[in-house]
């Protein structure tokens, strides 16, 4: 198997390497090719890449390149992660955003959009190469910033081998659970009963679940006889789950998914692939229960299932300071 890295020039190539260097044999990863059109930050930062990888897994072909095609030749796995015009660009965009009153970051703040007007057609000459040189089933994973638009415009304009990712981890608790102090492995095994709707029962979405369980790392009580703070969490409760119903028509697993009342239960959850995903909605619902915490935390006023503002968008409660 190739595995090709479109960026292999940034900063964090050598923990990319790191991680895939780690899998490879298991995975049966044979050849890693990171490229760059930047020749300086390729022979710095891939040489780096190119050394922990060798120390790692011997055995697995490396190679540095600027030859765009070269790179992509037969590769099974693209992964993009290219910045046009590089930190200068980057810098000027976001001190003019700045500059304006305007929050500057590169996803979700103003430089984004100049962000992706740069990436989009950069990419998408890349993903024509990808077309042309790379195996018949290749699969392009973007990290390229900002990554939801970029994903999505590739996407629609007929690149459907892409795929849009993010470095953030991919379950709904453990997205926010350093805010808290909470281990990953702890957070994952705290949430997974809450999957299919808890224990695939088609009940509570395990989306909203998760909202809920951070509700508690919030604001919950440890006290038995504490009245007030349980009150104060069941509003916070009842708040999140108004907006999430709000936004998706029900905390009902059976419902978002359309699953008839009565239908056989099975404990044994569906292989996801690529069809599985296409057929659910929980991507989406997963993404849209993480926007709705994150408007939380940033002190955004939520709608009740009435439209009237029933929180006080606070954002105050048990999280690390340092978060």
């Amino acid at each position: 198997m190739k595995i090709t890295v479109i960026g292999g020039g940034g900063v964090r190539s050598m923990f990319l390497a790191k991680s895939i260097a780690q899998k490879a044999e298991k995975l049966r990863i044979d050849e890693l090719c990171f490229m760059d059109n930047n020749k300086e930050k390729l022979r710095i930062y891939g040489g780096m890449a190119s050394h922990v990888a060798n120390l790692l897994c011997p055995k697995m072909k490396f190679m540095l390149t600027t030859d765009s095609i070269e790179a992509v030749k037969d590769a099974d796995y693209v992964i993009t992660t290219i910045r046009v015009g590089e930190d200068e660009m980057r810098a000027k965009d976001e001190r003019i955003a700045l500059n304006h009153g305007v929050l500057g970051q590169e996803t979700t703040g103003a430089s984004g959009l100049s962000f992706a007007m740069r990436s989009v057609p950069a990419l998408a000459e890349y993903c024509e190469l990808i077309k042309k040189f790379s195996k018949p089933n290749v699969k392009v994973f973007n990290f390229t910033n900002p990554a939801g638009v970029v994903s999505q415009t590739l996407r629609d304009m007929g690149y459907d081998f892409t795929y849009g990712i993010c470095d953030a981890p991919s379950g709904m608790l453990h997205q926010f659970a350093d805010l808290y102090g909470v281990e990953r492995e702890l957070a994952l095994r705290m949430s997974a009963p809450f999957g299919g709707g808890i224990g695939r029962m088609r009940e509570t979405c395990g989306a909203a679940c998760g909202l809920f369980m951070l509700a508690g790392l919030e604001n919950g009580s440890t006290e038995a006889g504490d009245r007030k703070g349980k009150g104060n969490n069941y509003k916070l409760v009842q708040e999140l789950a108004a907006e999430f119903r709000r936004r998706n028509g029900s905390c009902v697993c059976r419902e978002l998914l359309g699953i008839t009342t009565g239908a056989p239960l099975s404990p044994t959850p569906e292989a996801r692939t690529e069809n599985y995903y296409k057929k659910r909605p929980c991507p989406e619902i997963v993404r849209e229960a993480a926007a709705i915490y994150c408007d939380h935390l940033y002190g955004v006023s939520f709608r009740g299932d009435d439209g009237d503002e029933n929180a006080d968008g606070s954002g105050k409660g048990n999280r690390d300071k340092n978060g």
